[in-house]
């Protein structure tokens, strides 16, 4: 049976989760731009050492050189990626699931009765609707199939989980793409 609470102890609650709110929200957005920024100055890195192999004359040594560079700067960039993917998707889930929380402590303390008419725009009806917990995770965050749908509607935490993507392709690609250079250059040599 579920403890009865009185409303001044619904309202301490209340307060918490939208303090909590705030703080996922402001950790959701130094997380989205730390991670597209890191994954992005590596894309440059990356970048940079590829041009500048083509626009120097190679020995064998320095071919290999820029090769593990190469490797290793993409590996480096498919882990950061995948962590910023990762720790995007699992603050969104914490998001939601604190808005869930919310949106049940305004039911229960009968709030959304109570709403100005501009509230009810922000906060229309449908949306302070209890809902089931597995229902509030899996509408999170999207599959990658939806995420690559042109047609579907997306989140700007969907976006920022495209920034994550993206830069992880240029890296897997980077990694066949230098090595095939080294072995052509390698063959040319012989």
């Amino acid at each position: 049976m579920a403890p009865k609470f009185e409303n001044s102890e619904l309202i301490h609650l209340l307060d918490i989760v939208n303090q909590r709110l705030r703080h996922l929200h402001d950790s959701l957005w130094k997380e989205e731009t730390h991670y597209t920024w890191l994954s992005y100055i590596l894309v440059g890195g990356l970048i940079y050492l590829l041009v500048i192999s083509r626009q120097i004359s190679l020995d064998l040594l320095t071919a290999i050189g820029f090769l593990l560079a190469t490797i290793t700067l993409s590996s480096i960039g498919i882990l950061i990626c995948i962590m910023g993917y990762k720790v995007i998707r699992l603050e969104g889930t914490y998001f939601h699931t604190a808005i869930e929380i919310r949106n049940r402590l305004h039911l229960a303390l009968k709030l959304n009765e109570y709403y100005v008419e501009d509230t009810k725009r922000i906060f229309p009806d449908d949306e302070l609707e209890a809902k089931d917990w597995k229902e509030v995770e899996k509408a999170t965050n999207k599959c990658l199939k939806q995420l690559f749908n042109c047609k579907a509607t997306h989140t700007i935490r969907d976006f920022f989980q495209f920034t994550m993507l993206l830069p992880m392709i240029i890296f897997g690609l980077a990694i066949p793409y230098s090595v095939t250079s080294f072995i052509l250059y390698y063959k040319s040599m012989s």
